[in-house]
């Protein structure tokens, strides 16, 4: 209980600077998202509509039904869900929603998170410099830079990047003192961990490590001491994150991603450079009045503010310590390797680093520009107003920079005008460029004020520039994130034309054909509200999740690899028909070809569970073809991997049909009774995963591949109970090892501290 008062008075001291800073960033997301905070709209726009807010609906409805969502039914023949990791299934700060109506809920979530971010850049940065302006421009520029807003689409993300600047903060103590830092390093790390944001994550921990590691002055027993408290804290957080962590790397395990699956698409353009200055300069204006650069689609925006950049630039003249320098190369070499296959180095980091293969899209890289581009700003201003003759080096060179940027800010809009974009406005970049122009003089002459004492500016410009510099970064183009009425989340909104029966868990499954799928995936209108709708009515992408509906697709990071391989089948390069495979899959409606939102009924599909089929052995890549011919007979012939053969004891002999009753399938549990006079096979049309097992009569069997990706079980002669579960044994070890680490992280954080009077961490840890 000490630590925690320790830690309160660490961040309280002359406490109303924090409150102050607080209100003055929640008003400002109030003024940009009024609706949003009063309940009445939500974010809808790209992935916030098809992918976290879906998956917030099933793990709420799990939630109030008292389970954990291990495994979801309803999308892709079957997938694991809490170990996708970016469902967020574990992180505790998921209760807003849980709590609160789902669609308010989410929105605030994410909108939180982004207020919590910008408090720990505004924390970290005062403690670092104790100027509160350095303070607060940090703060402001981490929390409303263009990729934080755009990371409101993604619940995960803006929660990984909300905990950044506290789990640095904590690092830096953790490293620099250890004692009982190091359990709150550990903690911050692991709920930051829970968030499921892999790219931010990985980056934090490359960040965060160097940065603490930086902090450390040169001497070998402190180096030595440092790296093993970095080492503890890195263990700690492993065991406080192990019940997703492990789930995670079993599902990564069987996914259809490895070190070769990154691309070099969606890649910085090589003018990205320029978005910096004119954050419209080379993009088109989306349907949906975002704007959007065209070799990536990732992010809407990565703009930090213009002023950040005069900021920079002082910062480089200012004799830096070797701690920002370790910054500013980690903000350097992103802004290079964001560029992809435009930067050679970026092969060159591939080929000594495979393992960044997992990672798509470099462009990804511009996470650690906008980690460190805030520290730096705040560390420029603080040595800007230094009141010494020896800094005044630093305000001369910032005219020289503003100079520089204005110049660049003119060329590009003149480069717009002589060379226009296909689908680039000209005219919205040469206003786009005016008002960052605007907003640039305006923020340097409130800069040279706050230095001279002309009628108290010293006293008020250094207030005015956090909100100049508020308002220029959310204006620096058009919205990210649209919003529209919360009653587009509603359940029972759309009409699903002809889904009867519908298709639910263990009776039928629906399908999107390969042309309405590629409809609804790139056509849009000026409506998202409209949009939504279509998509819902469409079951696209997870849209089937808000209607408790069962189809063969989904909107993932990760697959199973097998199943992926079943899907290349209907959604590849050139899809097939497979007529058989759909009946196998218990495909019950189609989307109708006349209107991507219309279904059409299938006859002939087969049930979840059959029996009857004899096994066949055979090869992967042979039963893939036979499959996905039209000569494959589900109902007739089973086909399983060829190395299983020795696990079937009934060996060659004559095969028969088992009679199912009382069958009964949950989400996570497959319960029926079998009678048959013959041995016969039982096959499931649900993917094979490790963590289902088989039991029957209580007595473990083997679960074997059929069909390329799906389940099936040999049964003995007479009457049998079978039951087939998901035990996610990864979950259950790391849930062990997490409730040990977080009991040894409360034992220790909350045991009184035995030091010297007066020998507290209220001064910044050591920097070199």
């Amino acid at each position: 209980m000490e630590q925690f008062r320790h830690w309160l008075r660490l961040v309280s001291q002359d406490r109303y600077r924090y409150w102050r800073f607080g209100g003055f960033l929640f008003a400002v997301q109030f003024i940009c998202f009024p609706t949003v905070f009063l309940g009445a709209d939500t974010f809808i726009y790209r992935d916030f509509g098809f992918f976290g807010y879906p998956l917030a609906h099933y793990h709420r409805e799990a939630f109030w039904d008292g389970r954990i969502p291990l495994w979801n039914p309803l999308s892709n023949m079957g997938i694991p869900f809490l170990a996708q990791w970016n469902s967020l299934t574990l992180y505790p700060g998921t209760i807003i929603y849980m709590l609160l109506p789902l669609g308010w809920g989410v929105s605030m979530f994410c909108i939180l998170h982004q207020w919590f971010g910008g408090m720990g850049m505004f924390t970290l940065v005062e403690r670092w410099t104790g100027n509160r302006t350095a303070a607060s421009i940090a703060g402001v520029i981490y929390s409303l830079n263009g990729l934080f807003l755009n990371s409101l689409a993604w619940p995960n993300n803006a929660a990984a990047l909300g905990w950044f600047p506290w789990m640095l903060l904590a690092l830096i103590y953790a490293v620099s003192r250890g004692g009982r830092f190091i359990p709150l390093a550990a903690v911050c790390g692991g709920l930051q961990m829970l968030t499921g944001g892999p790219e931010i994550i990985f980056f934090s921990w490359i960040f965060c490590g160097a940065v603490a590691m930086a902090s450390v002055p040169w001497q070998w027993k402190k180096l030595l001491a440092a790296a093993g408290r970095l080492s503890l804290v890195s263990i700690w957080v492993a065991g406080l994150a192990a019940a997703q962590l492990l789930p995670f790397l079993n599902l990564l395990r069987h996914s259809h991603r490895n070190s070769s699956f990154s691309t070099d698409g969606w890649s910085m353009p090589i003018t990205g450079w320029g978005n910096f200055i004119v954050p419209k300069f080379q993009t088109y204006f989306s349907q949906a009045g975002v704007h959007f650069q065209p070799d990536q689609v990732w992010t809407t925006s990565y703009y930090v503010g213009i002023f950040t950049l005069i900021l920079m630039g002082v910062w480089l003249v200012s004799r830096p310590g070797f701690r920002e320098w370790v910054i500013f190369l980690m903000v350097l070499a992103a802004a290079n390797l964001a560029l992809g296959p435009y930067n050679p180095f970026y092969g060159l980091l591939k080929g000594l680093f495979p393992g960044i293969g997992f990672m798509r899209y470099p462009v990804k890289f511009v996470i650690v520009m906008v980690m460190g581009m805030p520290i730096l700003a705040g560390l420029a201003w603080s040595r800007w107003v230094a009141a010494d003759s020896s800094r005044r080096v630093e305000r001369r060179w910032g005219l020289v920079f503003l100079g520089l940027v204005s110049v660049l800010a003119v060329f590009l809009v003149s480069y717009t005008h002589l060379w226009p974009l296909q689908r680039e406005s000209v005219s919205r970049v040469l206003e786009n460029g005016l008002s960052r122009m605007v907003y640039l003089w305006l923020l340097a002459g409130l800069a040279f004020l706050a230095v001279r004492d002309w009628r108290g500016s010293r006293r008020w410009a250094p207030v005015a520039i956090p909100v100049i510099l508020a308002m220029e970064l959310v204006t620096h183009t058009a919205p990210q994130n649209p919003t529209v009425n919360n009653h587009v989340y509603e359940p029972n909104l759309v009409t699903l034309q002809d889904l009867e029966p519908v298709p639910v868990h263990g009776r039928s499954r629906a399908m999107l054909s390969p042309t309405a799928d590629y409809q609804l995936r790139f056509t849009s209108t000026p409506d998202p509200l409209s949009d939504y709708l279509i998509y819902r009515s469409g079951l696209f992408s997870n849209c089937n999740l808000l209607e408790g509906l069962s189809k063969i697709n989904g909107f993932y990071s990760l697959y199973i690899g097998s199943s992926m391989d079943i899907l290349r089948i209907f959604y590849g390069v050139k899809p097939v028909p497979a007529t058989p495979l759909k009946n196998f899959l218990g495909i019950s409606h189609y989307t109708s070809r006349d209107a991507v939102f219309e279904w059409s009924p299938r006859e002939d599909f087969m049930p979840m569970v059959t029996s009857g089929q004899k096994p066949v052995f055979g090869s992967a890549g042979d039963i893939l073809k036979v499959i996905s011919s039209e000569d494959f007979r589900p109902a007739e012939h089973v086909f399983l991997n060829e190395e299983d053969e020795s696990l079937l004891k009934s060996g060659s002999a004559e095969w028969g049909t088992a009679a199912i009753s009382n069958l009964s399938v949950e989400p996570e549990h497959i319960v029926l009774d079998t009678q048959s006079a013959q041995p016969s096979m039982l096959v499931i049309a649900q993917n094979h995963y490790p963590s289902w097992k088989a039991f029957i009569d209580g007595s473990e069997v083997p679960l074997l591949r059929a069909n390329h990706s799906f389940q099936a079980l040999e049964l003995p002669p007479g009457s049998h109970h079978v039951e087939v579960r998901y035990r996610d044994e990864p979950f259950m070890a790391g849930l062990k090892v997490s409730s040990i680490s977080l009991l040894a992280a409360a034992v220790t954080g909350f045991r009184r501290r035995k030091t010297r009077p007066g020998s507290g961490a209220q001064s910044d840890p050591p920097g070199r």
